[in-house]
Parts: C-alpha cells; sequence; structure tokens
C-alpha cells in the first residue's frame, strides 16, 4: 500500500512539474499571440476548438481509462483496444471530412471548411497517440511522459508564435495544436518501444468497451460543458462580441483546463490501484481536496483582484472590454475544480456513471442559463456563471457522499477555511483603498510600469494576507502545503 501511494506521489510531483511546465509555456506564448489576433480571429478558433475537443472525444471513447484499468493486460488486448479506436477514429473522421462544409455555413464562417479537413486527417494518428499514453499512464510512468509533453509544448510554441508574426491569424494557433498532436503520438509510440499494429477482433472486449463508452458519453458531455455556451451565444452575439466572452472564458477556465488534467490523470491511476481499500482511497482524497483548496482559491481569486491592469498589459488596451466579465468568472473557477476533483475516485470506485450525470445537470444548467442571458450581453452572461456555479457544486458533491462514503463534515473541514480566507483577502484588495483611505501613490512614470507596479504590489499584499491568515488560523493545513506530502 506504502509503496502504491509513493509511487503515485512521486508520479504526481513529474507530472505537475513536467506538464505544468509545458502547459505554462503554451499558456505565455499564447498571450503573446493573442496580441497578434483580432476578436474575429478569436472567434473562429474558440468555434474550432469545440468540434476538435468533441471529434477528439468520440475517437477516443473511452478506451484509454479501461486500459489504465486493466492491472496485466496481454498484448492482445492491447491490440484489440487499438482496433477499436481504429474504427472510432476512422468513422469520426470521416464524418468531420465530410460534413465541414455544412458546418462551416451553420456558423457562417467558410474558413472553417480547410480547417476541418486538415484536423479530420490529422486525427487519424490518434489511436496510438490513446494507446501510448495510456500505457504509459498504467505504468505510472509520468516523467517520460511529461518530457515528451514538455518538448512537443515548446516546439509548437514557437510555431504558433512564429506564424502569428508572420501574419497567419488564426492559423497560427490551429497549426500548432495539430502539430501537438502528431508529436505527442511520435514520441510517445517512441517511449513504449514500439508500434502496436490493429488485431481485428471484437471477441471478450464487450466490459472494456461498456466501461469505456460510459466515460466517453461523460467526457463528451463535459465537452459539450465546456462549450455549449459559445454554441449558444454564437447565435445570439454579434462575431466581435463573441470573440470577447470567448477570450474571457479562455482566460478563466486556462489555468484549470491546463493543470486540473495533471492532478486527474494520476489520482485515477492512483485511485484504480487501491480500490480494494476504500477507507484508504478517502483518506487520500481528503489530501488532495485539501491541497487544491489551498492553492485554487487563493490563485483565481488574487488573479480576478488585478484582472483589469493584467488584461490591458498582457493583450493591449483593444480587450479592456473583456475585464469585467473575466473577473467575475474567475470567482467561480475555484468552486468548478473543486466539482471536478470527484470524478476519478468514483470512476476507479466503480461508478463511473456519477460523473455523467454531473455533467448532464451541468450541461443543462448552463444551457438554460445562456439561452436566458446572453441577448444581454457579456456581463450578463458572467453573472450567470456565477449563479448556476454553486447550484453544480452543490450537485456535484451530493453525488460524491451518496457513493464514496465521504461525509460532508469532511468536505466542509477541508474547503471552508481556505474559501473564507480567500474571499476576505480578494475583498481588501478589491475595496480596501476605499473602505481604509489607504492613499496609493503615483510616480510619473509610464502607464505600463504603472500597471506593472501595481500588480506586483497587489499580488505581494494579497499574498500576504491569504498566508497570515491561514498560519494564524488554518496552520495545519498551511503546513502540509508547504510539506506537500500524502
Amino acid at each position: 500500500m506504502n509503496g502504491h501511494i509513493a509511487e503515485a506521489k512521486q508520479a504526481f510531483k513529474w507530472t505537475l512539474y513536467l506538464r505544468g511546465l509545458s502547459q505554462l509555456v503554451t499558456w505565455v506564448i499564447s498571450l503573446v499571440v493573442i496580441r497578434f489576433l483580432t476578436p474575429a480571429d478569436y472567434a473562429v478558433v474558440a468555434l474550432t476548438e469545440i468540434v476538435f475537443t468533441l471529434v477528439l472525444l468520440l475517437c477516443s471513447s473511452g478506451l484509454g481509462d479501461a486500459l489504465i484499468q486493466q492491472k496485466q493486460a496481454e498484448e492482445s488486448f492491447n491490440r484489440k483496444t487499438l482496433n477499436l479506436l481504429i474504427c472510432l477514429t476512422t468513422l469520426m473522421s470521416g464524418l468531420l471530412f465530410f460534413a465541414a462544409p455544412q458546418l462551416a455555413t451553420f456558423y457562417q464562417q467558410q474558413v472553417l471548411t480547410d480547417i476541418l479537413r486538415l484536423s479530420a486527417l490529422v486525427f487519424l494518428c490518434t489511436p496510438w497517440l490513446v494507446l501510448a499514453s495510456s500505457l504509459l499512464a498504467r505504468k505510472m510512468d509520468f516523467k517520460s511522459r511529461g518530457l515528451i509533453d514538455l518538448y512537443s509544448a515548446i516546439c509548437t510554441a514557437v510555431l504558433s508564435l512564429y506564424l502569428a508574426w508572420q501574419g497567419f491569424g488564426f492559423w497560427a494557433l490551429i497549426l500548432s495544436n495539430l502539430l501537438n498532436i502528431l508529436l505527442r503520438t511520435i514520441g510517445y509510440s517512441w517511449l513504449i518501444g514500439r508500434v502496436y499494429l490493429p488485431l481485428v477482433d471484437f471477441s471478450q472486449m464487450w466490459p472494456a468497451l461498456k466501461f469505456g463508452l460510459t466515460v466517453a458519453a461523460t467526457s463528451l458531455m463535459f465537452g459539450l460543458f465546456m462549450k455549449v455556451d459559445i454554441l449558444l451565444a454564437g447565435l445570439t452575439l454579434p462575431t466581435e462580441t463573441l470573440g470577447f466572452y470567448a477570450l474571457a472564458m479562455h482566460l478563466a477556465i486556462l489555468p484549470m483546463a491546463k493543470l486540473m488534467p495533471l492532478v486527474n490523470e494520476v489520482a485515477f491511476p492512483m485511485y484504480a490501484r487501491i480500490r480494494q481499500h476504500p477507507e484508504e482511497c478517502q483518506r487520500i482524497f481528503a489530501k488532495v481536496l485539501s491541497l487544491v483548496s489551498m492553492t485554487a482559491f487563493p490563485f483565481f481569486l488574487l488573479f480576478a483582484a488585478v484582472v483589469e491592469p493584467a488584461v490591458v498589459l498582457l493583450l493591449g488596451e483593444n480587450w479592456r472590454i473583456v475585464a469585467a466579465p473575466l473577473q467575475l468568472i474567475l470567482l467561480t473557477i475555484p468552486l468548478r475544480i473543486l466539482s471536478n476533483l470527484f470524478s476519478p475516485l468514483l470512476k476507479a470506485l466503480g461508478h463511473p456513471s456519477t460523473g455523467l450525470q454531473h455533467v448532464t445537470f451541468s450541461c443543462g444548467l448552463v444551457a438554460l442559463m445562456t439561452w436566458l442571458v446572453a441577448p444581454y450581453g457579456l456581463l450578463a452572461l458572467a453573472w450567470g456563471w456565477l449563479l448556476i456555479t454553486p447550484m453544480m457544486l452543490l450537485f456535484a458533491l451530493w453525488l460524491l457522499t451518496s457513493r464514496s462514503g465521504i461525509s460532508w463534515g469532511v468536505l466542509w473541514q477541508n474547503v471552508h477555511k481556505p474559501l473564507i480566507f480567500s474571499l476576505l483577502t480578494f475583498l481588501f484588495l478589491q475595496y480596501g483603498t476605499t473602505w481604509f483611505g489607504i492613499p496609493i501613490p503615483k510616480p510619473q512614470v509610464a502607464q505600463h510600469w504603472l500597471m506593472i507596479l501595481e500588480i506586483s504590489a497587489k499580488g505581494c499584499l494579497g499574498l500576504m494576507c491569504y498566508f497570515s491568515l491561514n498560519w494564524l488560523f488554518n496552520r495545519s493545513q498551511c503546513q502540509e502545503l508547504i510539506k506537500f506530502r500524502f
């Protein structure tokens, strides 16, 4: 048992360091690239990402998770799984290739035809990507996989920056994303030391396919949930306004979208290895919940406190309108992160359908909210997220407590202090100068230096405030974060 925990700890650290670094590179470069794009360009990118996400989820159909759950999968099982992946990918890529003109016409963006057809051809290599990635995850070899991710991120970041500088517009981000798929496929296959060939045999594959389809349905609904607001808002909002909203959502969820897979992709194999010991699973989950709460709440609320100068400094004056809706959306992201933590545990414990139930409920809620408030503009959509996110979290936690045996008391114990102290810090940074009459000197320097000074001052003050409150009133969780151990 202790050996599995130590192995999982090392896997998580390597995943955090290497994948985290690769995600940081991608994030920083994407912020630079955005400066070369127009809101209309970004609207094309947002619509394309929706299709990418849905098609890739359907191509994998959760079979990667089915591979991970197998303790001693035989080579024949791996090849049979590859055969299923190839069948699904060929079907989805073919549908995407021939449906591309219709999708382009539906969204009145004819350039989508070329983008989607090129993507359909690249997606044909994803069966080998899914297979190799899952085999590495089953062995908990996240260090090697993380190195491949880092090298791929650097290469694609350089390409996107160069193409944006040369005036390729939205193609800069789209081509770099497709190159990333190709590089990771080659790298992962090299790590496992062979290129598998499919075994055309469907016998004894129904249990794996059933598990995979449940996971795939959950992932599909999650992909739809992540984009349903843009899909529906795109039918109401002008293209430029949609671009502003898409960027606000992108900036808000980018850290979550990049970092949460780092947690969950290690958590699921770890829980799967110790699933015969529910008490240990619950103990580890409580530790993960505590660490995530201690970091996610202050990160996003501090970001919200400095959002306006940060947006103008990083993206330029043309994007200032994004700051107000972005601040409201940022306040909801930690709650969304918490609601995503329960899925790996319940999936490992044999309850994969709970994730589907949660994401279906959330998707319906978001669709209803978007349909009702999108005609009222950017701020209305942001306020809508602030209203419905606590509802989604409460439903997720009800599912968790009813199926895992974890009590509401354990959840509250690990979450409430980071939440309260982060909110107090945010309110102090946002309104402190008004409440306490704190004078803010404004030296005669360039405007961008004033923004840098404001961001730095608020960031340092916010960190000091947050960690002081935790050290005084929540020392055990604070020490656990510093030690970073299970």
